[in-house]
């Protein structure tokens, strides 16, 4: 009887265990998932701009040059000179330039922009609101073929000045006074 019971009762424990530990498995996949899925997010080419039209998207398109309008506000020509109409650019405001920085640094180079893909007079754009929008490919790959550098940290111990002052090694005494050193004590 009581061998029975105690099988019942590990059955029972196991078959708990494993939910749970399916459980966390399942989370487990989930969440790796979602980072290989956001990892690996595609970049469509700026001509197909226009069929992702109000979603959020990746856009990879070479920089030919960078347009300063009177009123502030910068456009990327993502467009060859060779062009007649471009379909696809990217947008800077006035009031987003300290947050976006510089674009010069972008002309010439291949770039990847995540942004909500906007129709604005009949052609695609991004809103540039932040300098992590945009990414260069070229210096991504240059990144990532040059090794990393190691940053040592500094020692950062330092001993206590108030014990450095009552202790010395060549002294033949506790480096801490301690009522239970003392003598007069009976145990």
């Amino acid at each position: 009887m009581g061998l029975r019971r105690t099988s019942a009762i590990s059955a029972a424990f196991s078959a708990r265990t494993a939910g749970r530990m399916g459980g966390f498995l399942l989370a487990g996949v989930l969440a790796c998932s979602g980072i290989t899925a956001q990892a690996a997010r595609r970049c469509y080419a700026s001509a197909q701009a226009l069929h992702h039209l109000h979603h959020k998207a990746c856009i990879r398109a070479h920089v030919y040059r960078e347009i300063n309008l009177d009123d502030g506000t910068r456009i990327l020509d993502l467009c060859g000179p060779d062009a007649a109409d471009c379909e696809f650019a990217l947008v800077s405001l006035d009031r987003n330039r300290k947050s976006v920085g510089s674009l010069k640094q972008f002309v010439g180079t291949d770039i990847e922009v995540l942004g909500t893909v906007e129709p604005i007079r009949g052609r695609a754009e991004i809103l540039l609101r932040k300098a992590g929008q945009v990414r260069s490919r070229d210096a991504r790959e240059v990144a990532a073929a040059r090794p990393r550098e190691r940053r040592v940290k500094q020692d950062r111990f330092r001993a206590n000045p108030t014990l450095l002052k009552s202790f010395n090694a060549e002294q033949n005494r506790a480096p801490v006074s301690d009522p239970a050193f003392h003598g007069g004590y009976s145990y």
